[in-house]
Parts: structure tokens; C-alpha cells; sequence
């Protein structure tokens, strides 16, 4: 879903081997007829502040420099989101090893 448009977030587990569903966590959305508020991005921000990446469809270029300024990877992809949380996992750890 369009990241301005998620009126939840579903948080998953990934241990290498699969990806399991383990939360919703409620937002309100954060864009409103074309502009982002604020107030709202700063909440979702701080719902999802726990997790390594936030996997959306689209995302605005200022909501994602915001979310990357707080630490969490974006990814934009149209895949399911199972197989995409497996890619980043394998991806993410590879790059914690090389370090």
C-alpha cells in the first residue's frame, strides 16, 4: 500500500528461513488530499521505530527521508510481502557481516 495511505502496518518476524506475521499496529494515514500532516508521520514513525524497514508500494521522497532519518531501511515493491521480508533479511544480515 501507498505509505501515505496505510491506515495500519503489519509487523512481521524474519529468521532467515520464513517470514511470520506477529502484530498490526493501528496509524491514522498521513496523507490527507495530497499533503502529508506532520503530527501523523512523527506517530507512524514511532509506531514502527522497532523495526529494521518498512515495506510499502510508494512512499513521497519527503515522508521516506524522514523515515530513513530514523533509522529504518524503505523498501518499494509490489511483491509479496513474505518473500520481500526474506530478500531484506538475507540482504540485511549480509551487509552485518561484511561490516
Amino acid at each position: 500500500q501507498h505509505f501515505g495511505h496505510a491506515k495500519e502496518f503489519m509487523i512481521y518476524e524474519v529468521d532467515g528461513v520464513k517470514a511470520r506475521f506477529i502484530a498490526h499496529r493501528k496509524v491514522d494515514h498521513y496523507c490527507l488530499g495530497g499533503y502529508g500532516e506532520e503530527g501523523s508521520l512523527e506517530n507512524i514513525i514511532k509506531a514502527i521505530s522497532d523495526c529494521k524497514a518498512v515495506f510499502v508500494s510508494k512512499i513521497g521522497e519527503s515522508p521516506k527521508e524522514k523515515v530513513r532519518n530514523a533509522g529504518l531501511k524503505v523498501v518499494e515493491t509490489y511483491d509479496v510481502i513474505e518473500t520481500v521480508a526474506l530478500d531484506f533479511y538475507k540482504q540485511f544480515i549480509g551487509q552485518l557481516q561484511v561490516a
